[in-house]
């Protein structure tokens, strides 16, 4: 397949960037889990209507149904509590002689799914079987309950109901591929949709033990010997999904007719697993499936992330009516400029010709990585919100772990920034000499900061020396210049640029390629591209001011 044409960077820099006023949005949240910190709900600006779909502030007006950007499941918890209970008895039946009582907690959820917690406060020999033959609806029969924890997620978006089926498929599948090395949490019961007490699509399943591993490494409650463990365990996370591998890329759903079947390799073993129910997409649009486009029958990531970008773009009209740009007509020249610097990546490195893509989790952080401590050993009980799953080039999957060999506690650190491991091992205090333990005796005579950065450097250097033996390009993949480059545009390409943080990464995207330039000793493109976003820094800067 021909590459993607190199759009001119004489017509992408061409117009007045001085002038610029930036489009401007809520942040959001890319957390969706049960253990999630942070809940912010996305917003569409102005400068962006998905197909099909009309602002918020326009259909308020016009109806009253729920459009994908607005919550439509904020019943109250206490008017929720005799449906889930009436939802457990038909779910798992109870002797009737028995009185069961259901304690329901919320919890803090993300920006996709309401949690809810629920505790069974009597016993539950069997699930019964499904009586249903409905495909959107399915209960795992003669399945026992080994705890009476369970845990209920319901979509908080009209448009997110018929992708629970999608979830659930993709779940059930990688729950089989990864095990044993990820234990996922198994689902129970489903229903994609409203046909039910609850009048939601919904999903139960069981409830994981263990406490977020960003809490743990900010209370700086597990020793350096967990640390080693729980490094050696997320090595072989990544090991896991180096080995499935997909010629083509794209996110995992449920096959429409005429889709090309899933088909996924096991490096480790040689073995082809075939899905014809399930197939290969474009992350956007993520709202509504019936519009999902099917991904590029492509091997390539620069025409696959190319095919992304111009999607996005093609939303887009171009409404210039001035020398001067709209939200509108910057965006489309952002999408541009996006390609050109991801065709100087190609042009200039190798990390984007791998042939093979690889499985990837797309929210592989502390926060969604449960460990616990069990018989005085730390380990990780599993990993969530695989709902997001794709086949990535093998770049996007080396995004270092860093967090486990950082303070988290030092104020930079922000989980929902999607570079955010990415930063290097924390240098000691400027003010603390540097003295390498090359004894015994001398380890014991390091200070406190130069002791604790010696345990992170052992930390990192156990997680490493297990990843390179199987994947024997990672040092690159993980910290070269043009890699942590790919991995920022390749996020903007799934998601678009629909929300304030997306606007922050391009910003950043655009300081680091100055840098990386001006480190390549790539003059011209420094030469201009430099002249440019200094004239956009300064403009940005100065309405920073002004408002």
């Amino acid at each position: 397949m021909p590459r993607a044409t190199t759009p001119s960077l004489d017509n992408i820099l061409a117009l007045p960037y001085d002038t610029l006023k930036p489009p401007i949005s809520p942040t959001h949240s890319t957390t969706d889990s049960a253990y999630a910190t942070t809940s912010r709900s996305p917003k569409v600006g102005t400068w962006f209507k998905p197909p099909e779909y009309e602002d918020d502030a326009e259909s308020s007006e016009k109806s009253t149904e729920p459009t994908p950007f607005k919550r439509n499941f904020d019943t109250p918890l206490s008017q929720l509590r005799a449906p889930i209970g009436e939802l457990v008895e038909e779910l798992f039946p109870e002797d009737e002689e028995e009185e069961r009582i259901i304690k329901t907690v919320e919890i803090q959820g993300g920006s996709s799914n309401r949690i809810l917690r629920l505790h069974l406060l009597s016993s539950t020999d069997a699930i019964s079987p499904s009586k249903s033959s409905s495909p959107t609806s399915e209960i795992s029969g003669a399945t026992k309950i080994a705890t009476k924890l369970l845990v209920l997620r319901l979509p908080r978006y009209t448009a997110l109901h018929s992708e629970q089926s999608s979830h659930y498929s993709t779940h059930t599948l990688l729950t089989r591929l990864l095990r044993p090395t990820i234990q996922l949490a198994k689902i129970l019961a489903f229903d994609a949709s409203t046909e039910n007490v609850l009048g939601s699509p919904y999903t139960v399943q069981t409830f994981v033990s263990g406490m977020q591993l960003i809490h743990a490494l900010k209370l700086g409650s597990i020793p350096l010997s967990g640390l080693l463990g729980i490094a050696e365990e997320m090595a072989s996370v990544y090991e896991a999904c180096w080995n499935l591998r997909s010629d083509r890329p794209g996110k995992v759903d449920l096959a429409q007719p005429n889709s090309t079947p899933l088909e996924i390799h096991n490096h480790l073993t040689g073995d082809t697993h075939t899905r014809r129910d399930l197939s290969l997409y474009t992350p956007w649009p993520y709202y509504a499936r019936h519009l999902r486009i099917p991904s590029p029958k492509t091997t390539s990531t620069l025409d696959y992330i190319t095919t992304l970008l111009t999607n996005f773009r093609q939303t887009l009209p171009n409404t210039q009516t001035s020398l001067y740009l709209s939200p509108t007509d910057y965006t489309i020249q952002t999408y541009d400029r996006l390609i050109h610097i991801l065709h100087t990546i190609s042009t200039h490195s190798t990390i984007l010709d791998s042939s093979f893509n690889v499985l990837v989790h797309g929210d592989l952080l502390p926060h969604n990585i449960l460990v616990q401590e069990q018989n005085g050993k730390w380990c990780v009980t599993t990993v969530l919100d695989w709902d997001t799953a794709s086949f990535a080039s093998p770049v996007s999957l080396c995004k270092p772990p860093t967090w486990l060999w950082r303070d988290l506690n030092d104020g930079t650190y922000k989980s929902e920034r999607i570079w955010a491991e990415e930063s290097p091992l924390p240098p000691p205090a400027p003010s603390v000499p540097r003295r390498p333990a090359r004894s015994p005796e001398r380890t014991r005579s390091l200070s406190p900061e130069d002791l604790v950065a010696s345990e992170r450097l052992k930390v990192r250097r156990r997680f490493e020396e297990k990843v390179k033996a199987v994947i024997p390009d990672y040092d690159e993949l993980a910290y070269s210049p043009w890699a942590k480059l790919a991995r920022r545009i390749i996020e903007v390409a799934q998601e678009g640029l629909v929300s304030e943080e997306g606007w922050g990464s391009v910003y950043e995207i655009f300081d680091m390629v100055l840098d990386v330039c001006e480190k390549e000793g790539l003059e011209e493109e420094f030469v201009v591209m430099g002249r440019k976003e200094g004239v956009h820094r300064r403009a940005m800067e100065r309405r920073r001011e002004e408002n």
